[in-house]
């Protein structure tokens, strides 16, 4: 990145909690609740065996359940993102521990923009990367898509 000219910096401006990955989510809750209704089910002595079966699966759903959001929600309050003429640099922190992603956006899938009306958006490149609630998104849709144009040109 040193050598490369800084285009665009930003951050996310909201922070939602349940945002992405909803659908996969209840499919896990559900899933996960049909499975241990189905191993209740056979649970009619309630041996040590399966009482610390339930109760670790139980301690897993519910880590699952509110540790995944939690540490989402954690990760986009310490994200920042770079925009330079050929990457995006995406660098979050979570407990301390500080993680930079960069991607060539070459090699990234024809990014989709989802705008609030007050120029707040999500610019997703497909499931491999997404810039977050930031402000003016459509600015900054308009600027890839032009990278991306002149370097198909080039």
């Amino acid at each position: 990145m040193s050598a490369e000219k800084v285009l665009w910096r930003g951050s996310p401006v909201r922070f939602p909690f349940l945002d992405r990955g909803v659908p996969a989510f209840v499919f896990h809750v559900i899933v996960n609740g049909v499975l241990l209704g189905f191993v209740l089910s056979f649970a009619k002595g309630g041996s040590w065996f399966q009482v610390v079966l339930v109760g670790a699966w139980a301690t897993y759903l519910a880590c699952y359940v509110i540790g995944g959001p939690v540490l989402r929600w954690l990760a986009l309050h310490t994200t920042e993102y770079v925009l330079t003429e050929d990457q995006v640099i995406t660098t979050y922190s979570v407990l301390g521990i500080r993680r930079r992603r960069v991607r060539e956006l070459a090699e990234l899938p024809e990014p989709e923009l989802v705008e609030t009306p007050d120029g707040v958006g999500t610019i997703r490149f497909g499931y491999t990367l997404s810039i977050q609630q930031v402000s003016d998104a459509r600015s900054v849709h308009t600027m890839i898509m032009n990278l991306r144009e002149a370097e198909n040109a080039a």
